[in-house]
């Protein structure tokens, strides 16, 4: 088992078969013994993972050495604990990454990530980083660990995986202190509202969701406009109202 703070993969016959993320840990014999009792030497495993986001996975440990950059024929065995930066690596190139249990991200390290972020000409491997630090406090403050979470347009609950923590007014127009306004993201759902938000067929006005755009258009996309059209979005307020009026004012010219 490897594991990265609270990312896990496991690993027989030659592939990693599945990933997780570890959410709490104990040690505890008598839990052990009540679980799986002992074998025949008298001996249980008393040290306990709890998991969460168990997903299935079949990644040969040829493809998990070239990633780490270990020798091909390298064999996974027993436990090991990775290094930071060789752990993202391998999260990042073969698609690990937690959806629910994300990285805890303080104000300052998150006010610093998008500092940064503005004097960077480039999105390399350090850009991404910072984004990942932004993205991860932003979606924490969104959901706080929740597994489930509505959508501020359609207002139906989804798994949180299906939700993305969206800029209500577009982030590459937002000044500094607006990137670094909590308020700026609110969660929509993959199931057609954030590519209709993106796009401009719809905005948010006086709490409401009216539709801009009309052309182009199919009968299945306007079907779907009508179902949501005039919504309450519960994330207009009084710190979010400019960013909607953005948002409405630039898909209407």
């Amino acid at each position: 088992m490897y594991g990265r703070r609270n990312s896990t993969v496991f690993n027989r016959q030659g592939r990693i078969f599945a990933s997780a993320v570890v959410t709490l840990t104990t040690h505890s014999k008598e839990l052990a013994l009540d679980l799986w009792n002992q074998n025949s030497e008298g001996e249980t495993w008393e040290y306990v993972y709890f998991l969460d986001e168990v997903k299935n996975q079949n990644i040969p440990y040829a493809e998990f050495n070239r990633v780490a950059q270990y020798e091909p024929n390298n064999i996974i065995q027993g436990f090991n604990v990775l290094y930071e930066d060789k752990s993202r690596l391998i999260i990042e190139a073969l698609g690990l990454e937690n959806i629910i249990y994300l990285p805890t991200v303080s104000e300052v390290d998150f006010e610093n990530a998008v500092n940064d972020l503005e004097n960077l000409e480039s999105l390399d491997t350090e850009g991404k980083a910072k984004r990942r630090v932004e993205q991860s406090f932003l979606r924490n403050q969104l959901f706080e660990g929740n597994i489930y979470a509505e959508c501020g347009i359609c207002n139906k609950e989804y798994p949180v995986s299906f939700l993305v923590a969206a800029h209500i007014k577009k982030r590459s127009v937002c000044t500094l202190e607006e990137k670094k306004d909590k308020s700026i993201v609110m969660p929509m759902c993959g199931f057609g509202c954030d590519e209709l938000y993106e796009n401009g067929y719809i905005s948010v006005q006086e709490s409401k969701v009216v539709q801009i755009k009309e052309e182009p258009i199919t009968p299945l996309v306007q079907g779907y406009i009508d179902t949501i059209e005039g919504n309450e979005c519960k994330y207009w307020n009084e710190n979010t109202f400019e960013y909607f009026n953005w948002h409405y004012n630039h898909h209407s010219e």
